[in-house]
C-alpha cells in the first residue's frame, strides 16, 4: 500500500463538488465478476515471499511459495508470465543489487545474478524484451553513476553493460525499448530522453524546451534543495514517448527517429512564476519546485498530476513546507486539449478503464492529510463514481478490484467496475500485488 508522504504540506482546502453518482464505505455487499488470485510478495518475512492472494481477502493461498531474499524491489514478467525477474536494493535481504529469477508456474527459484560489487544502490527499471533478454537499469547511489545491464535470462549472465548519464528520474517502456528520462543534478537543464533496445544501444535525445533537474544547497546541514521532474509517459504501440512538464508545451518524441515536436496544451501557464523562482533566493529553501507524473492510457488520452513544492515562513519565524495538489488532468494528443478532471487531487490510480483522482494536501501542522477522497472518470471525462468524498486517500489498483488504505492496518477493497466497497480488511503488512506486467520503476 501506498504510504503517507514523509514531507508535510499545507495549500487551500477547495470543497469537492457534487457527483453524478456517490459510494459511501458501507456499499455493498458485492464482488466483482471475475477476481482470480493474483501472485504478489508477502513482507511477513523481511527477505520478502513470493506466493498467490485472494484478492477479496489479501490473504495467501495454499501451495508453493518461493523465498525471495531481499530481492522485491522492481520486477518485470516474461511476455507469457511464466517467469519473474525481481530486482534487489541495499537492505536487509540482498546486500548488493541484483536479480533473482523465479519460476511463476512452479514456484522455484531458478537462480541469481548479482550485478554490482557495490553495497550501496539499485537494480531497477527490469524489462523483459525478449524471452531470453532483460534490461535493467543498476545505480551505486550516487547522483552521476547508473549504467544499462543486458541479461541472457537462460544462461542468467550479464551480456553487456552501456553507461548512462544519470539514474533516470522516470521509466517507461515500448514494445521493443527500454525508454528513460534524465535530469540534470546540480543544475537546471534541458531533460533528456534514452531509448535503449534488447542489444543494450543507447540513444539520447536532449528534448531542448523542457527544464529538469536538481540543485542541492550544499552549505547547508539540511537536505535543501529545488527540483523540477516533468513526467514521461510512453505509447507502446505508436512508439512515441511524451514529456509533460508543469508548465509550457508537451514533447513528443518519436521512438524510431527520435524526432521531436511540441504542443502547446490549454492550461494555465506557472512559466513566470517558475521563472522567477529559478533565480536564486536570498535565504535557501528545503525543497521546491513542480514534480509530475503521467501515463498513457490508450485511445491517444494521457493522465497527468502531481504536486507542487514550496516553503513559506510562518509566524513563529520557522519554515513551513507546502505540498499544493496540481490536480489531474486528461490530456487527448489528437487534439492536444486537456480536461481538468479533479484540481485538488494530486496523484491517479488506472484500471478497469478508469483513471481514479486521489490524495490531495498534507498539513503539516495538524499532520494529517485533506483531499477530495476518490472520484472515478472514464477516458471520456465523465464521472463514473465516487468514494470517501472529502477525504485524503490513495488507492492501489489490480485488476478489476483496487485497495483504499484508511488507516493503520485497514483497508477497503473495492470492485472498480461499479464504485463499491466489497470487503474491509487487515492486513499487517500489506503485500504487495503483481498484477500487471512490470512495476513502474
Amino acid at each position: 500500500m501506498r504510504s503517507l508522504p514523509l514531507a508535510v504540506v499545507l495549500v487551500a482546502l477547495v470543497g469537492a463538488a457534487s457527483s453524478p453518482r456517490s459510494a459511501a464505505i458501507e456499499t455493498g455487499p458485492s464482488r466483482p465478476a471475475k477476481a482470480s488470485p493474483i501472485l504478489g510478495v508477502s513482507y511477513a518475512s523481511p527477505r520478502g515471499t513470493l506466493g498467490w492472494f485472494e484478492p477479496m481477502t489479501l490473504k495467501m493461498l495454499p501451495g508453493r511459495k518461493a523465498q525471495l531474499g531481499g530481492h522485491f524491489g522492481s520486477w518485470a514478467f516474461s511476455s507469457d508470465r511464466r517467469f519473474l525477474a525481481l530486482g534487489s536494493c541495499e537492505g536487509p535481504g540482498a546486500r548488493t543489487p541484483g536479480i533473482r529469477f523465479v519460476d511463476a508456474h512452479r514456484m522455484r527459484v531458478q537462480g541469481d545474478l548479482p550485478l554490482s560489487p557495490y553495497r550501496r544502490g539499485c537494480a531497477s527499471a527490469l524489462t523483459w524484451l525478449r524471452p531470453e533478454r532483460l534490461l535493467a537499469v543498476v545505480s551505486t547511489g550516487t547522483a552521476s553513476t547508473s549504467e544499462v545491464v543486458v541479461v541472457n535470462t537462460r544462461t542468467r549472465r550479464v551480456l553487456r553493460r552501456s553507461a548512462l548519464p544519470a539514474p533516470p528520474t522516470a521509466v517507461g517502456r515500448a514494445t521493443e525499448e527500454l525508454i528513460l528520462l534524465f535530469s540534470g543534478f546540480g543544475e537546471f537543464a534541458p531533460a533528456r530522453l534514452a531509448v535503449v533496445d534488447s542489444e543494450g544501444t543507447v540513444r539520447l535525445r536532449a528534448v531542448d524546451r523542457i527544464l529538469a533537474g536538481t540543485v542541492v544547497d550544499a552549505t547547508s546541514a539540511e537536505y535543501r534543495a529545488r527540483t523540477i521532474q516533468p513526467g514521461l509517459a510512453v505509447d507502446p504501440d505508436g512508439r512515441r514517448a511524451f514529456v509533460v512538464p508543469a508548465s509550457g508545451p508537451a514533447a513528443e518524441v518519436d521512438l524510431v527517429t527520435l524526432d521531436v515536436s511540441y504542443h502547446e496544451l490549454d492550461r494555465p501557464s506557472l512559466f513566470g512564476r517558475l521563472l522567477r523562482w529559478l533565480t536564486p533566493a536570498a535565504q535557501a529553501k528545503v525543497m521546491e519546485g513542480p514534480v509530475r507524473e503521467a501515463r498513457w492510457l490508450g485511445d491517444g488520452m494521457l493522465a497527468v498530476s502531481g504536486t507542487d513544492y514550496s516553503i513559506e515562513a510562518a509566524t513563529s519565524g520557522a519554515e513551513r513546507f507546502l505540498q499544493a495538489p496540481a490536480g489531474v488532468r486528461l490530456i487527448d494528443t489528437r487534439s492536444w486539449t486537456s480536461r481538468l478532471l479533479e484540481p485538488q487531487a494530486s496523484g491517479f490510480a488506472v484500471g478497469a478503464g478508469l483513471v481514479v483522482a486521489q490524495g490531495g494536501r498534507w498539513d503539516s501542522d495538524e499532520e494529517r492529510g485533506y483531499g477530495p477522497g476518490l472520484r472515478a472518470f472514464g477516458l471520456d471525462g465523465k464521472e463514473h463514481w465516487r468514494l470517501h468524498a472529502g477525504e485524503y486517500r490513495w488507492m492501489d489498483t489490480a485488476g478489476s478490484v483496487g485497495y483504499v488504505h484508511i488507516g493503520g492496518d485497514m483497508a477497503d477493497v473495492v470492485d472498480l467496475a461499479a464504485g463499491a466497497v466489497v470487503s474491509r480488511v487487515a492486513r499487517d503488512p500489506f503485500p504487495q500485488l503483481l498484477a500487471g506486467q512490470s512495476s513502474n520503476w
